[in-house]
């Protein structure tokens, strides 16, 4: 007798919009849902708060054309990724906590990894 045939198919249980947004959700360890809203939090406040948000005006020991560039306050969904990867860059270069302290090399790390985990709602 082959394995195959003892095998039970039970048909899998289809979520709705709703119920797949829960499951998510849900996936991830609360601990781990909090350091994700953490730092996309922390990335939106640098975001806001940026005194210059246009490309041109930054300067980067990158070879790219920065007059080519979406601004910081571009919409994230939509945004390209040379533009995102020079604002995260800049973001890392100059995020510091409430007392206006740089982050260790493991704290810059785990923010990368937040924002990373987040589905591009920056």
């Amino acid at each position: 007798m082959d394995s195959s045939e003892d095998e039970i198919v039970r048909p899998l249980k289809r979520f709705s919009k709703d119920e797949e947004e829960v499951a998510l959700s849900q996936a991830a360890p609360a601990s781990t849902r909090y350091k994700k809203k953490w730092c996309v939090n922390m990335f939106k406040n640098w975001r806001s708060n940026r005194v210059n948000k246009i490309t041109a005006k930054e300067s980067t020991i990158f070879n790219i054309r920065l007059s080519d560039l979406e601004s910081v306050d571009s919409a994230w969904e939509s945004i390209s990724a040379p533009p995102l990867n020079f604002w995260i860059a800049k973001f890392i270069q100059e995020v510091a906590d409430k007392q206006g302290n740089r982050y260790l090399a493991p704290t810059l790390y785990q923010i990368l990894a937040g924002l990373m985990m987040h589905p591009m709602a920056l």
